[in-house]
């Protein structure tokens, strides 16, 4: 069982690498930026952080910037008409809430219309003649314990611990831990850590291994969208941007590394997960493979999906695209 995986880069001027014990590798870089990233995903079917905001919907997915500074109040709009509209909701939690892809200004939804893939919405004042749904090609909601559906937020909010962050309305919660210096996808018997403890290893060109050190998850800021490490190591730093069900990782070199250029630097993590789980790697190829990776359990049903992964400089990203390998 493979229970860790190490991730090499080969480079001349600047080497990096990803996720999970693994090893990946990669070309001289010239640009000073350069971005390596990793996406986890689960297969469907002290630091700081921002104030705490209340504002309105965005009226739409739009794409917005990365937020990694604040969190987000979702409005609450109740009034006389919502709750008559609502009967048998009057008090539930989420009537008059207007959620950041909220279609619409000054309405409401109709809690008893949701569906597991849509939303309605009253505009307010019209008598229920302006009319208005929201759909989605993937569940917006699940059935808590009382059979009600709720919506399936996938934004971070701290969490009850101090130091964590996390999205668990959602059919695979998703957990970041800078104090714990961790992050993790669902729970129970599908619970998996990554990005636990990376260290950053500097392979010699006659093949040893020199420890440059434990990442420092200490300079944090962290908000809707995820967490940014500010010099997880001298120079690198680390953002976790999450997505539904997932996490992607990207290891932002900042600067040449030069001391590193004669060999490969590897990220080294220390995935937990499942006993009886492994990887399952394509082809026989000595364990070492470029490209989409599974979690499977010992029936070999496939429970994640690990992502090719790739490195690019910041300013050329589509002519520096390379694939990088999975020991």
């Amino acid at each position: 069982m493979i229970r860790s995986l190490q991730q090499r880069l080969y480079a001349k001027q600047v080497g990096y690498a990803n996720q999970c014990d693994y090893r990946k590798s990669m070309k001289q870089f010239v640009t000073p930026v350069l971005v390596v990233f990793f996406f986890l995903s689960v297969l469907m079917s002290g630091g700081l952080y921002g104030q705490q905001q209340t504002v309105h919907a965005r009226n739409g997915m739009n794409a917005t910037p990365r937020n990694y500074t604040s969190f987000v109040i979702p409005a609450q709009h109740i009034t006389a008409e919502a709750k008559q509209n609502n009967p048998g909701y009057e008090q539930y939690a989420e009537l008059g809430m207007l959620f950041a892809e909220t279609p619409c200004d000054n309405c409401y939804e109709l809690i008893g219309k949701r569906t597991e893939i849509s939303k309605t919405f009253i505009k307010e004042g019209t008598n229920g003649r302006d009319i208005m749904q929201q759909t989605g090609s993937k569940a917006m909601h699940y059935k808590d314990a009382d059979g009600n559906w709720k919506t399936i937020k996938t934004r971070l909010e701290p969490g009850n611990k101090t130091g964590t962050f996390t999205a668990a309305e959602q059919e695979t919660p998703v957990l970041i831990s800078p104090r714990e210096r961790m992050a993790s996808l669902g729970k129970g018997d599908l619970l998996l850590q990554f990005n636990n403890n990376v260290e950053l290893v500097y392979e010699k060109p006659d093949g040893t291994q020199q420890l440059i050190g434990a990442a420092d998850y200490s300079h944090y800021t962290a908000g809707d969208d995820g967490l940014y490490i500010t010099n997880a190591w001298p120079g690198i730093d680390i953002e976790m941007y999450v997505a539904r069900g997932a996490v992607k990782t990207n290891y932002i070199i900042n600067n040449a590394l030069p001391a590193y250029a004669d060999g490969k630097l590897l990220v080294r993590d220390h995935i937990k997960w499942n006993k009886g789980w492994s990887v399952y790697v394509p082809g026989d190829n000595g364990h070492k493979y470029t490209g989409k990776l599974e979690i499977r359990d010992e029936k070999g049903k496939t429970k994640y999906h690990i992502s090719a992964a790739t490195a690019y400089e910041q300013k050329e990203s589509r002519s520096t695209l390379q694939y990088l390998e999975y020991v």
